[in-house]
């Protein structure tokens, strides 16, 4: 009965041991937002880039700064966000 015990708590360990070591580098790399596809003419390195709900829109300039994109707009009521001008990227990195 010992020897059961000692196995399933050495198995469980081992579990969260190898669980957290594949969360780990997913983890570690900077978060990139998708972007969505569109029909119709575009301008070529604009974006909108969504701020997460509560991201402060006022940090829009310094955020987009941060990441090499220029500014063009800001967003604070109905769409949270910011038009940028910029590489996909950088724009993928402003959203996430």
């Amino acid at each position: 009965m010992r020897h059961r015990h000692v196995s399933l708590l050495g198995s469980a360990f081992a579990a969260a041991i190898l669980s957290t070591a594949a969360v780990a580098p997913a983890a570690a790399a900077p978060a990139e937002a998708a972007l969505a596809a569109v029909s119709g003419p575009v301008v070529a390195d604009s974006y909108i880039a969504v701020l997460k709900p509560g991201a402060d829109t006022a940090r829009a300039g310094s955020l987009t700064g941060r990441h090499g994109a220029g500014l063009r707009t800001v967003f604070a009521t109905g769409l949270r966000g910011c038009a940028v001008q910029g590489s996909a990227p950088a724009a993928r990195r402003i959203a996430a």
